[in-house]
């Protein structure tokens, strides 16, 4: 980073806007520093006007993608809506295999953001399809997440348990995957194998989980994972790893999904930790953030869990907010189809009928 300062200060001084441009994709490649996030907008503003001036669209094409990453983060929605036209129409016209199928990849990213999960199955497999005619690498690693994503949320998860235990078993990409794995086994209430898998990444205080692009989408997976095992130690590892993120949306990947607001799973670990105040903050954040993004999903289940630790919490005021919680996110799951979190709903008022009944 050091020699990539001295080098983007050497280029502005010589006038040299090709060099400056390959200083800030290199910068936007090494740096994906969550606090800094608001600099690298305005460098990313900067590169795509200047990237426009020298008439080299597959530069264009790349700090596009980087400014959606990071407006997606944000939550800007209308702004990255107009970034990916622009990046479809350039990939169309330069024949860009990769930027034509993840220009697809991201339209699932949106349909699964709004809980249109018809939609974003058949979009998967549109975009899986052009991935492979077009030989673009990691095609189904993509297409896994996405349908992972999207099974779950139907109550399918079942199904993709053989895929997943693939990929960690038989593909040689364990640590990238394992947290899913480890997730699948929460859902589908395997106790057993879900701290098996858990405990391989929490003997390492989780620095065996690799931090490239799957890092947010990882630890996330694992708050969930540690909620399901209440595991209180390494709650707070993960707290302090996931802080930096808390108010940011998760972006898994190049964007090929978004599971909304960061703090929910900060609002988990606080409820393990039985950290209430802290639990409540983040929640409301979450529940914020994922109303005005239009994250329905997401906010379904901020609901379930905000309520469920203010049940937890076991103050007297807190029994009517819990109840209107759980009555807007039971409309949501029913209007979506989202079967995995209706279960735990009905799971819950069935077992507390004095709260729900």
């Amino acid at each position: 980073m050091a020699i990539l300062q001295e080098a983007t200060s050497m280029a502005r001084r010589l006038g040299d806007p090709r060099t400056l441009i390959d200083c800030a994709r290199f910068r936007f490649s090494l740096e994906r520093d969550p606090s800094r996030i608001g600099e690298r907008l305005e460098l990313a503003d900067e590169m795509v006007e200047l990237g426009k001036k020298t008439g080299n669209k597959g530069l264009l094409l790349e700090l596009l993608m980087y400014r959606i990453y990071d407006r997606l983060a944000l939550g800007d929605l209308e702004s990255c809506e107009r970034d990916q036209n622009t990046m479809q129409s350039l990939a169309s016209e330069l024949g860009d295999p990769f930027y034509i199928y993840h220009a697809e990849t991201i339209r699932v990213s949106g349909a699964l953001l709004t809980g249109r999960f018809d939609e974003a199955e058949r979009l998967t497999m549109g975009s899986m399809e052009t991935g492979q005619r077009l030989e673009v690498e990691n095609v189904e690693g993509a297409m896994g997440v996405q349908m992972f994503t999207i099974r779950r949320e139907q109550g399918r998860l079942g199904e993709v348990a053989p895929m997943v235990s693939h990929f960690v078993e038989d593909r040689g990409v364990g640590m990238a995957w394992r947290p899913g794995l480890s997730l699948v086994y929460a859902e589908i209430g395997d106790t057993e194998r879900a701290r098996e898998q858990f405990e391989r990444m929490a003997g390492t205080e989780f620095k065996c989980v690799p931090k490239d692009a799957l890092w947010q989408t990882c630890l996330s997976y694992l708050a969930e994972v540690c909620d399901f095992l209440q595991d209180r130690k390494r709650a707070e590892i993960l707290y302090d790893l996931l802080l930096p993120y808390s108010t940011l949306n998760v972006v898994v990947g190049n964007a090929i999904a978004c599971l909304g607001a960061g703090s929910r799973f900060l609002g988990l670990l606080a409820t393990v930790m039985e950290r209430w105040d802290e639990a409540e903050q983040h929640f409301q954040h979450a529940t914020e953030f994922n109303r005005k993004l239009g994250a329905n999903p997401w906010l379904a289940h901020t609901q379930y869990e905000f309520a469920r630790m203010l049940i937890k919490r076991g103050r007297e005021q807190d029994i009517e907010v819990a109840r209107g919680l759980i009555g807007e996110a039971g409309k949501t799951v029913k209007a979506l189809g989202m079967q995995g979190l209706a279960a735990k709903i009905n799971a819950m008022t069935r077992d507390d009928q004095a709260l729900f009944g």
